[in-house]
């Protein structure tokens, strides 16, 4: 399934009444647990990870796995930067 965007995700959760959940991931074996939890469940999923992975392992490279995993699942699913306060950062890995 394709990665969705945050606000409508929110927006369809809200309007319908369910919670989305959200995780915070800094490897690959952390998302594909949670992504297989929530496909068991059928729900939706926001996927965080802070900066501190994200530099380590570069915006391009990480955001490339992810969304390789994300696409590949039959869920909904938002990627998400959490608690960036770096703009440049920012664009970076929206970009990526």
């Amino acid at each position: 399934m394709a990665i969705v965007n945050a606000k409508e995700m929110l927006l369809k959760a809200t309007k319908e009444k369910y919670s989305v959940g959200a995780f915070n991931i800094t490897n690959i074996i952390q998302m594909e647990a949670v992504v297989e939890a929530a496909v068991g469940k059928k729900a939706p999923l926001i996927i965080q990870t802070s900066v501190a992975p994200s530099k380590f392992l570069k915006p391009n490279v990480l955001a490339a796995v992810y969304r390789t995993l994300a696409e590949s699942a039959p869920i909904p699913i938002c990627l998400h930067l959490d608690h960036c306060t770096d703009v440049d950062f920012c664009r970076t890995c929206a970009d990526a």
